[in-house]
């Protein structure tokens, strides 16, 4: 298989978070997929794009 793509599993274990969590994002098409067949796969630009879109930036003046 493509290093490239994920399955919904692989992804979550590359996100540190449970399937659940993956088909979620999906079903909120938060995250973008592949449908190939009957089976949903992730690409890593996916995976990328989805946690830039999600990251907080630092607070400025933070504790000196």
């Amino acid at each position: 298989m493509d290093k490239d793509l994920f399955t919904i599993k692989s992804a979550a274990s590359y996100l540190n978070s449970a399937t659940i969590t993956v088909r979620r994002l999906i079903k909120a098409r938060k995250i973008g997929y592949h449908k190939i067949g009957s089976r949903y796969m992730i690409s890593r630009q996916h995976i990328q794009a989805y946690l830039q879109s999600v990251d907080v930036p630092p607070v400025n003046g933070g504790a000196k």
